[in-house]
């Protein structure tokens, strides 16, 4: 696979030059390329938009007005037109906008709405949230019901208080009822597009206002408990509480706490392993009732640190209907591969499972590098 930095390499910044050109015929693309390639070659993705962002502005007429006209003609006109910007070709363009245009609100916001039709305003929005926070909200109000479903999901999006690659919106995260407005018109949008940000949006607020998030899905489910789309928002925005077993996250999702099930001990082999190598476990789960039980079974592996302290993943398992005084072996393989995000150190690590929230007795396994 390609890296994903070439999305912006040479030869594609001679398609945003050609771009350019076509928008303004004094574009000085000689000028603008100029040993470009040379200066991309060692640079990371963001670090090569960063460049080629740069590099627009150091060529285009520095009167930001007239500057913002260019890139807006720049975009493509159509999914046919060849020559326009569309896709990650347009980040360079909203990320000058916002890094030049906070004095110029309306202006820039219009231009980042048009841009995002193309490819997304999501990160180059939120110095305009920061700064003209009142203003932009109010537009983005407006906004929300906009015809074009990218509109209306830069609305969520861009707002999310964690955006992955975003700033974070510090103020955001600590006030989730500054976006709360935006989130209920919505919540139950055409597009799956949007309906699927809404639950990102809440999902990061879950990780430091768990209770307002589920009494707000909470309120959801019991008004509109046959609308497909919403139900789905209610179980994607809820995943992260679910993976920590939270009572009240788990019981939106229909299940139990599961104390009434009975767990076996659980078998793991083998105790000692090396990176690469697979850690196999197995344990029945009995229902003894007369009722049928959705169980939830995620494993927990707790990682050794440098320092000897043991950090906790939680992985996704499965779920069972149990019907009354079924019971179901549970078996499951955990590879220990390696992985850019962790680093591996030799000695005792911990496995244990968590059936519908309820941490199970941890056991040791040793790993070897």
């Amino acid at each position: 696979m390609e890296p994903f930095k070439n999305l912006y390499s040479f030869e594609n910044s001679k398609k945003i030059s050609k771009a350019l050109k076509r928008a303004w015929p004094d574009f000085p693309s000689a000028f603008f390329l100029k040993d470009l390639e040379n200066q991309l070659s060692p640079l990371e993705l963001k670090g090569r938009m960063n460049l080629l962002s740069e590099r627009l502005s150091q060529v285009l007429p520095q009167d930001f007005p007239t500057k913002v006209d260019i890139l807006i003609r720049a975009l493509a006109e159509s999914d046919e037109d060849r020559i326009g910007l569309s896709g990650f070709l347009v980040w360079p363009l909203s990320s000058l906008v916002a890094r030049e245009g906070l004095e110029h609100f309306e202006l820039s916001m219009n231009a980042l709405k048009e841009m995002t039709k193309r490819f997304t305003a999501e990160f180059d929005i939120r110095p305009f949230l920061e700064t003209h926070e009142r203003a932009s909200l109010r537009l983005l109000k407006s906004w929300a019901k906009d015809p074009d479903p990218h509109v209306r999901r830069l609305v969520s999006e861009g707002t999310r208080p964690l955006l992955p690659w975003g700033s974070r919106l510090s103020l955001f995260q600590q006030d989730p009822d500054k976006t709360a407005s935006l989130l209920e018109v919505l919540k139950k949008d055409e597009s799956e597009y949007v309906r699927k940000s809404v639950a990102n949006h809440l999902n990061d607020h879950s990780k430091t206002h768990p209770e307002w998030v589920l009494e707000r899905l909470q309120t959801w489910q019991e008004k509109d408990p046959d609308h497909t789309g919403l139900q789905w928002i209610i179980r994607h925005a809820s995943r992260t509480l679910v993976k920590t077993g939270h009572p009240q996250a788990l019981k939106l999702h229909g299940f139990s706490s599961g104390a009434k099930l009975k767990v076996g001990p659980v078998h793991l082999s083998p105790k000692n392993l090396r990176v690469g190598e697979a850690l196999n476990f197995t344990v029945q789960i009995s229902n003894p009732t007369n009722q049928k039980v959705s169980v939830l079974v995620d494993y927990v592996i707790h990682h050794r640190k440098a320092n000897g302290q043991l950090t906790p993943k939680v992985f996704k398992g499965r779920k069972k209907v149990l019907a009354p005084k079924e019971s179901w072996v549970f078996e499951g393989t955990h590879k220990v591969r390696k992985v850019t995000t962790r680093t591996y150190f030799a000695g005792e690590h911990l496995f244990s499972l968590q059936i519908n929230g309820r941490p199970g007795q941890p056991q040791a396994f040793r790993l070897k590098l």
